[in-house]
């Protein structure tokens, strides 16, 4: 059972991320082991670029199901974080690939959608402190948070 229970944690995790088919190049920041955990050790390897726009969606659809349920405390701080993850997607995409601003939130913005379509997929089942949200909406913090340094 505990192995199921980790499968199914790794494909929550891994289907919503494999979304974004843009492929790495060689410039690009990828995320290395040494800043990953036990959630996000199947993005090794993948742009922080990808990783992060991918959440920053996520967070878009935690934002508008938030905003619906008029709870404004929580939309604001899944705006924020939102925000925060596209910034940096677009900042990766303007040095690692040499893009304009407008260019790399073009690119972004694919990651984007994706993430919110998943995002979007997995809080209709959802948000308690066993969900698949809770689960992926802590591996996007992983990766914001390995991206800024914290681990490794």
């Amino acid at each position: 059972m505990r192995d199921l229970s980790r499968a199914l944690i790794a494909l929550t995790l891994c289907a919503p991320l494999a979304l974004a088919g843009q492929p790495a190049l060689a410039a690009d920041m990828v995320m290395p082991r040494g800043a990953a955990t036990g959630l996000t050790e199947t993005d090794v390897g993948k742009p922080y670029w990808m990783l992060l726009s991918q959440c920053a969606g996520m967070f878009s659809a935690a934002y508008t199901l938030h905003t619906k349920r008029e709870d404004a405390e929580a939309a604001e701080a899944d705006k924020m974080v939102g925000t925060a993850m596209l910034n940096a997607a677009v900042d990766r995409l303007v040095r690692d690939r040499g893009l304009d601003r407008k260019s790399a939130l073009a690119m972004a913005s694919e990651g984007l959608a994706a993430g919110r379509v998943s995002g979007n997929e997995i809080l209709s089942r959802g948000t308690g402190r066993r969900s698949p949200w809770n689960t992926q909406r802590s591996a996007c913090l992983d990766i914001h948070d390995g991206y800024l340094g914290k681990y490794g």
